[in-house]
């Protein structure tokens, strides 16, 4: 996966914020838009970012970074694969499985079994919720990013 991909959707942000205009320069220069932007445009589109925290999402002051929404997407990954699996009477070497997952999303493989135990216990975060969180986190000033500027 693309850097990119999870970097902080800042042109959704400053859209929800009231200024459109790098989110209009980012949807004009083409070209497929990065996974968090997507998701965060559906968050904010479907009024996730002015809802309250769902019951039962990570709380505090906790700032979410794209390096560990990267994780919980790889976790997520790994999950869908094995119950697709298992959906379908396949036998697979979860072992396996995992660290072709750690190499396909850079993610350490012990940090990914990590993961998988926890969002086995505690469910897979929301991405709804999780793009609302990183704006809320952005909005009181506690993330800096820059916003998209085309070539």
């Amino acid at each position: 996966m693309e850097d990119v991909d999870f970097a902080d959707p800042v042109e959704v942000w400053l859209a929800a914020m009231g200024d459109p205009s790098p989110l209009v320069a980012l949807l004009i220069a083409g070209g497929a838009l990065p996974r968090r932007t997507r998701h965060a445009l559906a968050a904010w589109l479907s009024g996730a970012f002015g809802q309250a925290r769902a019951p039962g999402a990570r709380t505090g002051d906790h700032v979410l970074a794209p390096e560990e929404i990267r994780r919980d997407t790889a976790a997520a990954n790994y999950l869908r694969i094995a119950a697709r699996a298992e959906e379908r009477g396949y036998e697979i070497d979860g072992d396996s499985l995992a660290r072709q997952v750690a190499r396909k999303w850079r993610v350490p493989l012990a940090t990914l079994r990590g993961d998988i135990a926890r969002a086995r216990t505690e469910g897979m975060p929301d991405i709804l919720d999780t793009e609302a969180r990183a704006f809320r986190a952005w909005q009181g000033g506690r993330r800096a990013v820059v916003p998209f500027a085309p070539r």
